[in-house]
């Protein structure tokens, strides 16, 4: 290494090591998940959940390259509200979640259509009664 004649201060080597330093990520989407699976989970049984960290963060994060976060949490609220006999008696873990996310999914969007159809029902049976009129008696 050839001399510059230059003196190399602490004030340098910080500069080079804030350059070199890899960028911290903002959010850690995985401990997000996880947090908010043991949210639901301590809501419904009023304990901490079974969280198996190398096993579940692994499943978390291969669901965060497929899905979103948000989408992730919503589902997580469906599995709680699941009726499966499978999924109660396992014992609500994360891993059975990431297996039935599938399930999930599609009873989620049955409660959004059943919410929908609803709302569609009573606009038409209100809109019936309008047309209709006051009824003479």
């Amino acid at each position: 290494m050839a001399k510059t004649g230059l003196v190399r201060t602490k004030r340098h080597y910080d500069e080079d090591f804030a350059l070199a330093a890899p960028a911290v990520p903002a959010t850690y989407p995985t401990r997000e998940l996880l947090t908010a699976y043991d949210a639901a989970f301590r809501r419904r049984f009023n304990q901490p959940a079974p969280i198996v960290p190398g096993k579940d963060g692994n499943l978390a994060k291969q669901l965060l390259t497929r899905y979103t976060l948000a989408d992730l949490t919503q589902w997580i609220e469906v599995f709680f509200g699941l009726a499966d006999a499978f999924i109660r008696k396992s014992g609500y873990p994360f891993a059975v979640f990431a297996a039935n996310v599938g399930k999930c999914i599609t009873h989620g969007k049955q409660a959004q259509l059943n919410d929908t159809t609803l709302t569609e029902l009573q606009a038409s049976q209100q809109f019936m009664a309008k047309l209709n009129g006051p009824s003479r008696g």
